[in-house]
Formats: structure tokens, C-alpha cells, sequence
């Protein structure tokens, strides 16, 4: 499944929010303050309670058949009872901790790392991965669920070698001598994900009596804690997603470049988009790099109330008027992102206007960005309604 449509209003700081057509990667971006984690957190309650939230409407698309089987057509609104309901039913359907379709993945910005407390083993050796959980438990915030994958991680080899063993005494029994040990790692997966997020190293194998995990680089072994906080963040953020297995699921992530190098956060999200199948991202975002990066698919801003603009949605292309002319002056339409204000100054960048206003505004408008946009053409094409509406001009004569 896929969000389609999203309307919210009345939501504060949220006065009206309406976007459709939203492709498999959907990016808001806008300022601090106009609103950008109430939507993320009214997303998360229609999916939660369909139907029961009447300030917020989405538009569900199905992207495979069982989907499309169960509600009886291709797409749901949440606003229409009947379709509420029969979201509510699938979506509320039981699920394997280790097999998610059709379901929703929470990644929010509180992802501090906590210490774990060692899973207590019993006689009960099942397959973590194929065992029952709650309908809603990766909407959990992110730290609630980090406990949750590393004892499954550490349980899942256990249970392989109970399953192994179990076989080799059945084989005995009946007589065998020998047993084929061609089977595959089951965290193999999670072994290929560590090395495409932190190249040049490698993890080992994993301990599941002391409950360790270990990488190695060079001929060194060091305990997974010796990452930096930004590498130990990314890579439970795989795991987790790793574990969940999703297909034809919405993953929402808040501020995925949170804590990051630029080149981690891009690691990290190639990565996530490299696991299942026809899984849309959303993203909120103060990136410049994942919003210019985005362009070819659904990127929306976020914009400050306006009466002369009710919708606050506006959605950015690389190939509108605005992204033009800010890539003529040598701009990527992500600084919108930062809250900055554009002040355009006519001349050039050793200009006499430049040095003189820069100096003027530099230190007491920190958010503000001059440049200079060469002759008065260029300026005046910031003054169409295509423009968001964080964009400012000035021209000075």
C-alpha cells in the first residue's frame, strides 16, 4: 500500500494541508515551527485509528493484489466510513515480527541509543522471526523497538542451531550417518547491510551467550559500542528495518540526516531503499542533499499560514520557474529546508552591493542568504505565484 492523498486541517500550526499524487518517495521540507512534525504525528493516527480522525483524511492506494482483494478496489479513503473500515481490518490483521506487508514503519527523531539488558534464554527456542506481534508495534518510537532487535537477532541464532539439531537426531534415529550442512546464515542480511553502511569494515559473528556483537577492521576486533554514536545509530536503524522485512509498506522517517555526515545519511538511505519491494518513504527533512536529491519524485514544502495561500503544501519541481532560477544562481532549491531567506542583490559576486550589504546583514541576519542574481530579469521571476512563499526577493538599485 501507498499514501496517495493527504489532507489535514486545523491542526495546529497546521491551518490547511492538501497534496495528492505522491509518488514512492514523498520529502516535506519547510522551516522550524510551521508544522512539519504535527503532520508526521496526525499520518501516524489515521493509520492507527482510520476513520477516527476527522481533522485528517488520506487516500490509501493498493500496490498488490491481496491488498486490492480485501478492500475491494483499488484505493481507500479514510473519510468514507465503509473504506475506513475495511483499512482498519487489514491493516489490524495479525503480523510476523520478521514478514511485514502492508503495514507501517515509525523511524522517529528520538533514536538516542540505550543500554540493552541481556534476553534471559529459556527452553523455548522458536524462530523469532516468524513469531506474532502486535498489529501497531513498528509504530513504536524507535528506542522502544531496539531492544526488541537485538534479542531477536541474538535468539534467531539459537533457534537455527536448535533446528539443526533437532534434524541431526531425527537422521540418527532413522539410521543416517551423515547430514547435509549446506544451509545459509540467517543474519546474512544483516552481515551484507553492515558493510555497504560502514565500508572497510565487517561484523563477526554474533555471540548470543554473552550477547555480544563484534566488527571487525583490519586485523582488529572491536565491540559494536567503539562506533561512533552517528554509525551505531544507522546501523540499529537497519536492523530494525531488516528485521521488519517490509514490502508494500509506508516507512516514515523523521529527519533521517539527524546526527549524520552527509555521506552516512546517503549510505543509510540507499540501503533502506535497497530492502523489499514497492515500500514508499516519507520523509521530513531539513537536508538541502535529500531535497534536491528528490526532486523527480514528490517533494512538498511546508509553508508558514498565508491567507493569500490557504493550502500550505507546496510542492517543489526541478523543472518549475523557481528551481530554474535558483539554479542560475548557483542555488539548490533544498536551502527552502533551512528557513533561510534568499535576499537577492542585482550585480555580481566582487560587486561594490554585495560586499556593502553583506557586511551590513551578515552578522545581525544570520538566516539570511545574499546573492547576487546578475540583472533584474532573474529577480523578477521570484515575484510569481510559483514561488514559495519562504523564498524573499530584494533588489537594490
Amino acid at each position: 500500500m501507498k499514501l496517495k492523498a493527504y489532507k489535514v486541517k486545523d491542526r495546529p500550526p497546521i491551518r490547511e494541508f492538501e497534496v495528492g499524487d505522491l509518488a514512492d518517495i514523498v520529502v516535506l521540507a519547510g522551516p522550524n515551527g510551521v508544522g512539519k512534525t504535527s503532520l508526521l504525528a496526525s499520518l501516524l493516527n489515521v493509520f492507527q485509528s482510520p476513520g477516527q480522525t476527522p481533522n485528517a483524511v488520506a487516500v490509501v492506494e493498493a500496490t498488490n493484489r491481496e491488498e486490492e482483494a480485501a478492500w475491494g478496489q483499488k484505493t481507500v479513503t479514510t473519510s468514507i466510513p465503509d473504506e475506513a473500515n475495511k483499512l482498519r481490518a487489514f491493516l489490524q490483521r495479525g503480523q510476523k515480527r520478521g514478514q511485514l506487508r502492508g503495514g507501517l514503519i515509525n523511524f522517529d527523531s528520538a533514536r538516542q541509543l540505550e543500554q540493552i539488558h541481556p534476553y534471559s534464554f529459556s527452553w523455548d527456542f522458536r524462530d523469532p522471526f516468524a513469531e506474532d506481534v502486535g498489529w501497531n508495534f513498528s509504530f513504536q518510537p524507535m528506542k522502544g523497538r531496539f531492544q526488541d532487535t537485538i534479542h531477536s537477532l541474538h535468539r534467531k541464532i539459537r533457534s537455527q542451531k536448535e533446528e539443526i539439531a533437532k534434524k541431526a537426531i531425527a537422521l540418527q534415529s532413522s539410521g543416517q550417518t551423515s547430514m547435509n550442512l549446506d544451509f545459509r546464515d540467517p543474519l546474512e542480511k544483516f552481515y551484507d547491510a553492515f558493510a555497504k553502511l560502514l565500508p572497510g569494515r565487517t561484523l563477526e559473528t554474533f555471540d548470543e551467550q554473552a550477547q555480544t556483537i563484534r566488527y571487525r577492521t583490519g586485523t582488529t576486533v572491536l565491540p559494536l559500542t567503539s562506533l561512533s554514536s552517528g554509525e551505531r545509530e544507522v546501523v540499529t536503524i537497519v536492523f530494525d528495518f531488516l528485521l521488519r522485512d517490509p514490502q508494500d509498506s509506508i516507512i516514515v522517517f523523521d529527519e533521517p540526516e539527524l546526527h549524520l555526515h552527509p555521506e552516512l545519511s546517503y549510505r543509510l538511505l540507499r540501503t533502506l531503499r535497497d530492502v523489499g519491494e514497492r515500500n514508499q518513504f516519507i520523509f521530513c527533512t531539513h537536508s538541502p542533499d535529500i531535497i534536491t536529491a528528490s526532486l523527480d519524485h514528490s517533494v512538498v514544502f511546508v509553508a508558514p499560514p498565508n491567507t493569500e495561500r490557504p493550502n500550505q503544501a507546496v510542492q517543489l519541481r526541478e523543472d518549475d520557474e523557481a528551481g530554474q532560477v535558483l539554479h542560475l544562481i548557483g542555488q539548490s532549491i533544498g536551502v527552502v529546508s533551512l528557513g533561510k531567506r534568499i535576499v537577492l542583490i542585482e550585480g555580481t559576486k566582487s560587486s561594490l552591493d554585495k560586499q556593502t550589504y553583506g557586511s551590513i546583514v551578515g552578522a545581525l541576519y544570520p538566516e539570511l542568504v545574499l546573492v547576487p542574481a546578475g540583472g533584474k530579469d532573474s529577480i523578477g521571476s521570484f515575484v510569481k505565484p510559483s514561488v514559495p512563499t519562504c523564498v524573499r526577493h530584494l533588489k537594490i538599485a
